[in-house]
């Protein structure tokens, strides 16, 4: 038995998807709209989506909220069994040379179309941290969405951080101040993003009306 109201709307959404009531495609209701409807905070319906999402039962469109998923054919044996083609003697004399020249000092690296090294980036140093084994990773700084208060997971690679500027009386930028907002991808997903920021922006004194 579901104690949580989130968890509750997941668990009687996820029983129609897998029972049928809710067919492949079929758009659910967007976030405001179902928060309305049930007389539950936006949080909540955000929670529950979340759960779903997570389940594979739907995805998020953008600009058209959430749909439920297709359902995929059960692989009949496992892919990792699957042979893979061997590599031709020539492919691996090629990779051989590829890597060797990746570490000549002389060599400039196109393989993710971008040169590396300092002397191409001299103003950029990219925050790292080494994990348990000693090796260098990506340092990831923990946010929080300003509409939904939650955290911002590393994989939410559509959310986006935006910085409002501060104007004086005369309508000019004062540099150095503004204000930061960080909007997550389900907002971004539901078609809330504008709504919530209108709202944030309202709350924090830059605009008075929208």
């Amino acid at each position: 038995m579901a104690t949580n109201l989130y968890q509750s709307l997941a668990d009687e959404m996820a029983d129609a998807i897998r029972s049928g009531r809710l067919p492949v495609g079929t758009r659910l209701p967007s976030l405001r709209g179902l928060a309305t409807q049930r007389n539950l905070s936006l949080n909540t319906v955000i929670a529950a989506y979340r759960q779903l999402e997570d389940a594979g039962l739907v995805l998020p469109r953008p600009k058209a909220g959430f749909v439920v998923s297709p359902r995929l054919p059960e692989p009949t044996q496992s892919l990792r069994q699957a042979p893979s083609p061997p590599t031709a003697p020539a492919q691996q004399a090629m990779m051989a040379r590829v890597l060797a020249a990746q570490q000549q000092p002389g060599i400039v690296d196109l393989a993710f179309a971008g040169p590396r090294g300092k002397r191409f980036y001299p103003g950029f140093h990219a925050p790292s941290m080494q994990n348990d084994e000693g090796v260098a990773v990506d340092l990831y700084i923990p946010r929080k969405c300003s509409a939904t208060n939650r955290l911002i997971t590393a994989k939410d690679h559509a959310s986006v951080q935006i910085n409002v500027a501060k104007v004086d009386s005369d309508g000019k930028i004062i540099p150095g101040e503004f204000e930061t907002f960080a909007l997550c991808g389900y907002i971004r997903a539901m078609g809330e993003a504008d709504g919530a920021f209108n709202r944030l922006a309202r709350q924090h004194g830059l605009v008075k009306r929208v």
